[in-house]
């Protein structure tokens, strides 16, 4: 009773734990494979004109390795439907918005 739902939430928040940082890890190979910080900010510091080819090419990349965030999403949506541990749906909650971040980036018109 109150023991097996103790063991039970536990084990919820592992799993919960489990499933966000598999996709977490998926998050950071995206990020990896598209060198994301070194890309991103090279098109907040470069002149006008270059801009557009650089957000363009960056969109490029982006798409190739979307497959990773899609699937770190499935992962995501693991955790946040087996756990309620607030501190688990923080972090779900956090790299949802990175991937989100990244579609609406893939998808705006320049």
């Amino acid at each position: 009773t109150a023991e097996f739902a103790k063991e039970n939430l536990e084990d919820s928040s592992m799993a919960g734990w489990a499933y966000n940082n598999a996709g977490f890890e998926l998050i950071k190979e995206f990020k990896s494979n598209t060198n994301y910080e070194q890309s991103t900010g090279a098109i907040f510091t470069a002149e006008k004109t270059l801009r557009k080819t650089l957000r363009a090419n960056l969109k490029q990349l982006f798409s190739k390795n979307l497959h990773l965030l899609t699937e770190a999403s499935g992962y995501l949506d693991q955790s946040a439907a087996i756990t309620n541990n607030a501190k688990v749906l923080a972090k779900v909650r956090s790299n949802r918005e990175f991937i989100q971040w990244v579609n609406n980036f893939i998808e705006s018109k320049d």
